[in-house]
């Protein structure tokens, strides 16, 4: 029996929740990154990262044998499916050619039951396959296969890869922006980033659909969705898109009372351009295109910095801290309160997070307090990983400080 089944981190949450829903054990996944070594006797498998078929796709290769499952196809690729373009395909296939340097492989991809082994040949083929799509020196032409009809295909030498047309380069760049409400942190906005200035009279709400998914570790908590869009405002090369805070699955976290922890899901955002958005320059960026997230603004969250304390007896506790001097420009000189502030029962993790996704207290520490200025400086949050009472209280005690 195996000990261990392998799976590249990136899909690890995809995998895990795939197996679960059909009954089968996840106990021997393990998770592998790129340049990891897997003992195999008195050899190891090195682990290749190839990011393009799936987020985690991975290669495993030992002496010369080459085992790439789908990340390269057998003969063919699928790049139609996903979200990495053509141009991010380029620089795994180009990762996963210095890797192999000089050595002469069998190449072992997903269907070799029907097409047989490849050789290293078909890795540098595939990539100069992809290089030519990507520059315009190789041109595809139709690919329908079942319900797939809006795809091309493009053949270098022994490779062939699929493709989306909407999807060849990293035209945009998708930004979310969370803000703490009161029942949580939400996702409101997706700023999309254009080449160059947009013209504000080809955008508007029906421009765009969003998709947001939220994958956690207890897979039951996962959701997929279409997000609300309730306006869209243009500011030189970007497009920010309001969304609805009250759409269910606006969360970006989640509370598992069997754990009575809270969690942070993993957010996959897709934003798709529906109509022709007109640049400021005269050309025009295509409907089709779907562009993922790549960076997340928390606002107040992270204006809090992180740290930990350690108490006599060896207990570390981790805890975030407001600094005005630091984050707010305030006079370095001055004279500023200090709030403490330790959350409730439901804040509860371990991740030095949950109580400002969860909580709004640190975001009232932003803001006047009653009897304390706006400043409330020198906020800190620690974090408990555990109920401490029946009660779930909390307090905030306050001192003055330089």
């Amino acid at each position: 029996m195996w000990k261990h089944i392998y799976i590249g981190a990136a899909d690890e949450a995809t995998v895990k929740s795939m197996m679960e829903r059909q009954g089968v054990s996840t106990e021997k996944l393990t998770a592998v990154n790129d340049g990891d070594k897997i003992p195999f006797g008195d050899k190891y498998f090195q682990v290749i990262d190839i990011v393009g078929h799936t987020a985690g796709s991975v290669g495993y290769m030992i002496e010369d044998k080459l085992f790439t499952g789908d990340a390269i196809g057998s003969g063919y690729v699928w790049m139609q499916i996903g979200m990495c373009s053509i141009e991010e395909y380029v620089n795994s296939l180009q990762h996963l050619n210095d890797s192999i340097g000089d050595r002469d492989l069998t190449v072992y991809g997903g269907h070799t039951q029907y097409r047989g082994t490849m050789t290293d040949q078909y890795v540098r083929d595939i990539l100069e396959c992809a290089k030519g799509i990507v520059d315009g020196s190789i041109e595809g032409e139709q690919y329908i296969r079942g319900n797939v009809r809006d795809a091309k295909i493009a053949t270098y030498g022994t490779a062939s890869i699929v493709y989306d047309p909407a999807k060849v380069t990293d035209t945009c760049e998708v930004e979310l922006v969370t803000k703490v409400m009161d029942d949580g942190q939400k996702v409101i906005e997706a700023v999309v980033t254009y080449p160059e200035d947009v013209n504000p009279d080809s955008i508007s709400t029906a421009t765009y659909q969003v998709r947001a998914e939220q994958t956690a570790d207890n897979p039951t908590f996962n959701n997929v969705g279409m997000r609300t869009i309730t306006g869209v405002q243009v500011d030189g090369n970007q497009v920010t898109i309001s969304l609805d805070p009250t759409d269910t699955i606006a969360g970006t976290s989640y509370f598992d009372y069997n754990a009575f922890q809270t969690f942070m899901f993993d957010l996959s955002y897709e934003v798709t351009q529906l109509r022709d958005v007109e640049l400021a320059n005269g050309e025009t960026v295509a409907a089709g295109g779907t562009y993922a997230n790549t960076s997340v603004t928390n606002l107040t969250v992270d204006d809090f910095q992180e740290a930990e304390v350690t108490n006599k007896a060896g207990k570390t506790i981790p805890y975030r801290y407001y600094d005005p001097i630091q984050s707010a420009g305030k006079d370095a000189d001055g004279k500023y309160p200090v709030v403490i502030f330790l959350h409730g029962a439901g804040e509860s993790g371990d991740n030095n997070l949950s109580p400002y996704h969860r909580e709004q207290g640190r975001r009232r520490l932003g803001r006047p307090c009653g009897h304390e200025p706006v400043l409330c400086a020198g906020a800190a949050v620690p974090e408990h990983g555990r109920r401490l009472g029946s009660g779930g209280q909390r307090s905030a005690c306050h001192a003055d400080a330089r």
